[in-house]
């Protein structure tokens, strides 16, 4: 018994390379903790190395579905381009399932 993982594809294009990403849909939390870190203020040292290592980690995690490999150049704008884009994909699919504020109410 196989089971299918459900993927999300994205191309992306900085600074003349296009990046490919087949996120599945297990990964889409490393981009929301990418999302919710990277205007998160530490308060002290220790908030801040506890924030890079998150980051790093998520990043590592990410790397796997991103073809070609970055540029270290590249990823403070991929990141967030890709951040956005899963916004609006979660967006999407929130719509096309007929979920809204409306219709929450009135149950």
């Amino acid at each position: 018994m196989s089971i299918e993982v459900i993927s999300v594809a994205f191309k992306l294009k900085i600074g003349g390379v296009e990046y490919v990403i087949n996120l599945p849909a297990y990964a889409i939390p490393y981009v929301n903790l990418l999302g919710n870190k990277f205007a998160a203020v530490p308060d002290n040292f220790e908030d801040a190395k506890q924030l890079a290592e998150d980051l790093k980690t998520a990043i590592d995690e990410l790397e796997r579905f991103i073809q070609p490999t970055p540029n270290p150049d590249h990823w403070p704008e991929l990141l967030f381009k890709l951040i956005i884009e899963v916004a609006n994909e979660i967006r999407r699919a929130v719509r096309a399932a007929g979920f809204s504020a409306e219709s929450m109410e009135a149950r």
